[in-house]
């Protein structure tokens, strides 16, 4: 069927309903009838341009319907699977102003949404986004100025430093203010200290933060956690895989062992592994009683590196942390589009 078609028929199913709670996009693999896959497997470039199709005819039947929604997820937690932002850049518009499309989104009031930024290649070398991409998921946020949980999952296409990757956490947390924001997941993103804390300071209400593989460039968390412990309501803290750079400018990961959890060998053992012999810990969970014991973390020697993560690549976190965050291949394998 035609996608035009296809957004029709969409949209005219989508009328039978009063009012739409919620819509949730996710994804397979199909190799037949009735033989269906993860998206773990599968050519990735197949998956991801089918995901950014299937987004733009999702929201084109939406607005298109005239219906409210109060809830979007999109591909939030499907492995290797995310919309490309030239695809969100297509649908909200150059200005972000589209009256038709601010009519369906101004009344959601949760988000989940994974996107991936693509590096263009020219000899093997990444170039920079244009900046309309970069400011894509600024823009889309722009258009829901009600909402009150987000979850925002950056994908990413390539394991080189892309600059879009702060560019666009730079442009979320200058432009993005929303009053009634409750709970907020930042997941994948590369952030500068100024950006982040720009970006907690405007949402000083939170009850529940989630920092996951978020890589802060140029400095360590100590000013992060300094201002989170001082969060009024804050009464759920989830941190895991956080990376910074040392003095020495060596991307490491930061153990979330708490100064005040002093026995290491009482922590989960879930959230942690072992490196030279001593368990370090990637992830923790923090309840506000916790959050009121504060946020210190004692640096354990020797700081692991992504150099000495080798010696965990074949674990479930090393695996799931791919699967969920990319990239896919190689940083040098983008001969094909991501989507038509």
């Amino acid at each position: 069927m035609p996608e035009a078609e296809t957004i029709e028929s969409f949209a005219a199913a989508l009328k039978l309903f009063e009012k739409l709670g919620s819509v949730k996009l996710d994804a397979a693999v199909v190799y037949g009838k009735n033989d269906r896959a993860s998206t773990t497997e599968g050519d990735w470039r197949a998956i991801c341009g089918r995901a950014g199709d299937v987004y733009l005819m999702t929201m084109h039947a939406i607005i298109r319907s005239g219906r409210a929604l109060t809830t979007l997820s999109v591909y939030a937690n499907t492995p290797r699977c995310s919309i490309p932002c030239e695809c969100i850049s297509r649908c909200v518009g150059d200005d972000g102003q589209f009256d038709e499309m601010k009519a369906s989104t101004s009344t959601i009031k949760n988000i989940a949404l994974s996107v991936s930024m693509r590096p263009d290649s020219v000899a093997g070398v990444a170039v920079e986004l244009s900046q309309r991409n970069i400011t894509a998921v600024a823009r889309l946020l722009a258009q829901m100025p009600n909402l009150e949980s987000i979850d925002l999952h950056l994908y990413k296409m390539s394991d080189a430093d892309v600059p879009a990757y702060h560019m666009a956490f730079d442009e979320i947390a200058r432009t993005t203010r929303l009053k009634k924001l409750k709970s907020c997941a930042l997941r994948g993103w590369h952030a500068t200290e100024e950006s982040l804390l720009r970006f907690l300071s405007h949402h000083p209400d939170l009850e529940y933060l989630e920092l996951r593989e978020l890589v802060l460039l140029a400095h360590s968390f100590d000013l992060i956690f300094n201002h989170v412990e001082r969060m009024p309501v804050l009464a759920g803290l989830r941190l895991s895989n956080l990376w910074y750079e040392t003095v020495d400018r060596q991307r490491t990961l930061k153990d979330l062992c708490p100064a005040w959890q002093p026995d290491r060998c009482a922590g989960p053992a879930d959230r942690c592994w072992v490196s030279w012999g001593m368990r370090f810990f990637h992830t923790w969970y923090f309840d506000a009683a916790d959050i009121q014991k504060g946020l210190a973390f004692p640096l354990i020697f020797p700081l692991p590196t992504n150099a000495d993560l080798v010696n965990v690549k074949d674990t479930e976190w090393a695996t799931t942390r791919r699967f969920e965050f990319g990239p896919p291949v190689s940083s040098r394998d983008f001969d094909l589009p991501l989507s038509r």
